[in-house]
């Protein structure tokens, strides 16, 4: 007698949560296109009850998606945020078949034929551009080189910026599209602008023979950050301005590298 063979599913839904209250109501659409991929619980690969790699895959036109065929165990689906989405809340309700998660889902631990986790969920939102946050804005020569903005100081023109969010990964602006460094302005000025709320770092590219001034005085406001600066937690509508970097001038200077 030859033995069944055990299959088990995971799923299945990405929706628009356009109430942003983290569950699933009956009047919210599936958001198509949106890649998936899953693991064992234990981060290794995933094969079918047939041998075959499990591969990533993409919601269809309602958001639906499935990983099918699967041996007995338990497994994590991770998502990738659709562009110009954030995530809406995680776990609002105590009911998981309707509440959404954020980056991962981890399924039961399936051990019968035919059992499925349908459960695996994730809600996004589209933020508008007056519910983004922004992040700045000054980088300045400091003359006494105290560390702290003052009369006199001026600022730099032609510094890079560049910007990552708190876990150091790319940022992509409310309307989906990758942010750039950029380079301070004539008044030494910058400003990343139209960022999905959340807390942001900047690191600076010292200009030839810029260094950073003194660090560590306690006025926020008008101190000075050394190579990097660590936004407030923004939610939408607010802004950081106080992600400065001042520098004191030493021609000849061993150059300092890019970033850290």
């Amino acid at each position: 007698m030859i033995a069944s063979v055990i299959k088990v599913s995971v799923g299945d839904y990405v929706w628009l949560d356009t109430d942003r209250d983290g569950v699933q109501d009956a009047t919210e659409k599936g958001i198509k296109n949106v890649v998936l991929s899953i693991r064992k619980a234990d981060g290794s690969l995933v094969y079918d009850v047939d041998g075959q790699l499990v591969r990533a895959t993409k919601t269809d036109s309602k958001g639906r998606y499935s990983f099918d065929n699967l041996p007995p165990g338990q497994y994590r689906v991770s998502v990738v945020d659709p562009a110009g989405y954030t995530p809406t809340l995680l776990n609002s309700v105590s009911d998981s078949a309707v509440d959404s998660s954020r980056g991962t889902a981890l399924s039961s631990n399936l051990t019968t034929d035919g059992q499925r986790d349908p459960t695996l969920d994730f809600g996004f939102y589209k933020p508008s551009s007056s519910e983004s946050v922004e992040v700045g804005n000054y980088v300045w020569k400091d003359r006494n080189g105290n560390g702290l903005q003052g009369p006199g100081d001026t600022g730099i023109r032609g510094a890079v910026l560049s910007i990552t969010d708190y876990d150091g990964l790319p940022v992509t602006n409310v309307f989906g599209r990758l942010v750039k460094n950029q380079r301070t302005k004539s008044d030494g000025k910058y400003l990343f602008k139209n960022l999905p709320p959340g807390r942001y770092i900047v690191r600076i590219k010292y200009p030839e023979n810029f260094f950073p001034t003194t660090p560590g005085k306690k006025d926020r406001g008008k101190n000075s950050s050394t190579f990097k600066a660590t936004s407030l937690v923004l939610n939408g509508g607010e802004s950081d301005y106080t992600l400065d970097f001042g520098m004191v001038y030493r021609s000849g200077g061993t150059a300092l590298p890019s970033t850290r």
